[in-house]
């Protein structure tokens, strides 16, 4: 095979391997780290071949460095997963747990903005010359030992911050090692069905190695959503709201996952505790960021604008049947609905009628303000909701400000306040005791909120 860039070089690796040439393969992968000395990819790879070959103390120290090295360099997910190995084996990982949980807990000096080694160049032409040396066990072993020696760690470069890991660095240390306790490690191969569309929600992911793909099945084909690479988190939101998945997600290749099962804690009120706050946390942040970028309410803003509006919000959860605005009552504020389902609901002789159901990215009780009048009908979670709430004042110093957003408000208004009245056209009348007691009919009666 003819080796030109780094990225050949991995190719013969795994090839070699796949074809049971051990030895082969750990050369390839020995020489990728003696190239990039930052590659803890490959690294790993050293491990896999080393315990495929029986030799598991070494391994072990392998694994041990890429926890080390991953945990100073940036690269917490590709530590915890060596840590979840080493724990597999026997090996006492506490110190290295809580070093990692320094590391990476709240309010740690070490996180900020940074940049990270790259990990793997795979465009790279190989440095000419280079002498990849030979199969042979005793000298590779010998390769091995020199990369972990404290001469070649005191080569790396490690950036001075490190950048917060999703899910786990909201937490404090001790909740770190709690949730690092709870997460197991799931090994998969190729082409393995992770998610299913439309079964239960019990598990969620966080990819330490390796390649997904989500795709929805609908009318028979397949539709591509997206990829999904090392450093994703996927699962959580159907895990929290009791909804069925909404997509399918399989491997691309041999694939790490980090699983947290909220339902296999329950006989540990602490951890359990701890894995719903941080899940709640996460699921939250995911869900205003994908308002931020489709919501029709943000869409004439920039970037620095929507963050700053956000901050004006103040977040609310709701069980099913949490009553946001009741009918007849003053208008307050606007709703911005994160996460859930809300009915719109007017009440009057007879059943209730629906209006609409409100989904994440709609929002409510603008009319109320707009017109100045109380609210002609209820809005009520179908679902466990987040609701974002903007108070009155600053929605008013909002419209001022904001020529395009008080258009795309007014808009939604008139709208809503066209289907008010012609499902009050439709409803069936009030009995004449009620009516004879009834001031004359106010032109805007039948609003939403």
């Amino acid at each position: 095979m003819f080796l030109r860039y780094y990225g050949d070089l991995l190719a013969l690796g795994r090839t070699s391997v796949e074809q049971g040439q051990a030895w082969h393969g750990l050369r390839a992968y020995v020489a990728a780290v003696e190239i990039q000395r930052h590659d803890l990819l490959s690294l790993l790879q050293v491990a896999d071949v080393l315990e495929s070959l029986g030799s598991l103390p070494l391994a072990s120290r392998v694994l041990s460095a890429v926890a080390r090295w991953g945990a100073h360099g940036g690269y917490p997910l590709l530590a915890i997963l060596a840590l979840k190995r080493l724990d597999q084996t026997g090996v006492d990982t506490e110190a290295f747990v809580q070093d990692l949980a320094k590391i990476y807990g709240k309010d740690s000096p070490r996180l900020g903005i940074t940049t990270r080694e790259q990990l793997q160049d795979l465009g790279a032409e190989l440095p000419k010359g280079h002498d990849f040396g030979t199969p042979d066990p005793d000298a590779l072993i010998a390769r091995v030992e020199a990369l972990l020696s404290p001469e070649s760690e005191s080569a790396l470069r490690f950036p001075q911050q490190v950048p917060p890991l999703q899910l786990l660095s909201d937490l404090s240390p001790a909740e770190f090692v709690q949730v690092f306790s709870a997460l197991e490690l799931r090994r998969l191969p190729a082409r393995y069905a992770v998610l299913r569309q439309g079964e239960a929600g019990t598990e969620c992911y966080l990819i330490a190695r390796g390649e997904l793909s989500v795709w929805r099945s609908k009318d028979g084909e397949r539709q591509d959503i997206t990829t999904l690479g090392r450093g994703a988190v996927f699962g959580e939101m159907s895990l929290m709201s009791g909804e069925p998945r909404s997509a399918n997600v399989s491997t691309l290749q041999p694939t790490d996952l980090l699983v947290i099962e909220p339902a296999a804690h329950q006989s540990e009120p602490a951890i359990a505790t701890v894995l719903d706050r941080a899940l709640q946390r996460f699921a939250h942040r995911r869900a205003v960021d994908n308002l931020l970028s489709r919501a029709e309410l943000f869409s004439a803003l920039d970037a620095q604008q929507r963050i700053d509006l956000l901050k004006r919000f103040v977040a609310y959860e709701g069980d099913t049947g949490t009553e946001w605005v009741r009918q007849g009552n003053p208008g307050t504020g606007l709703y911005l609905i994160v996460s859930g389902r809300c009915d719109v609901l007017l009440f009057g002789p007879g059943e209730p009628t629906k209006m609409a159901t409100l989904t994440p990215g709609d929002v409510f009780g603008e009319i109320s303000l707009l017109y100045d009048v109380p609210a002609t009908a209820s809005v009520i979670s179908k679902t466990p909701a987040t609701v974002l709430f903007l108070d009155k004042a600053y929605f008013t110093r909002l419209l001022s400000a904001l020529p395009e957003t008080r258009a795309y408000v007014e808009s939604l208004g008139e709208d809503r306040l066209m289907i008010s009245r012609l499902t009050a056209s439709l409803a069936p009348p009030a009995n004449t005791s009620e009516s004879e007691n009834e001031s004359e009919e106010d032109p805007v009666s039948f609003l939403w909120t």
